[in-house]
């Protein structure tokens, strides 16, 4: 259990660093020298972290899953609007993403 914990520590570690240094600092210079904004550098990313999904979609798709690929598009767009929500709430962010108030 405990190696188990740590294992899961190191990947969550492991992601991270993968995350800023592979995936957002190339992502914000490639942004930046072609002269894109910062939304932009997120649209990119969105890109770039949606590629490994597209290729399973497809695999799974050519094996005649469908039900496995619908839940898995829903179940992704499900989860990154609820992430997208919450990391806005937490750094105060949601009014200027929506233009009003949070209010629970």
């Amino acid at each position: 259990m405990f190696v188990t914990g740590i294992w899961f520590v190191g990947s969550m570690v492991g992601i991270i660093l993968v995350a800023r240094f592979a995936l957002y600092i190339p992502a914000r210079k490639l942004a930046h020298a072609g002269g894109l904004s910062q939304s932009s550098t997120g649209q990119l990313l969105g890109y770039l972290t949606s590629a490994p999904e597209l290729v399973a979609t497809v695999f799974v798709a050519s094996t005649g899953l469908f039900t496995v690929v619908t839940t898995n598009i829903l179940g992704s767009n499900i989860i990154n609007t609820l992430l997208a929500t919450v990391a806005a709430v937490l750094f105060g962010q949601l009014r200027r993403i929506t233009g009003s108030r949070f209010r629970f």
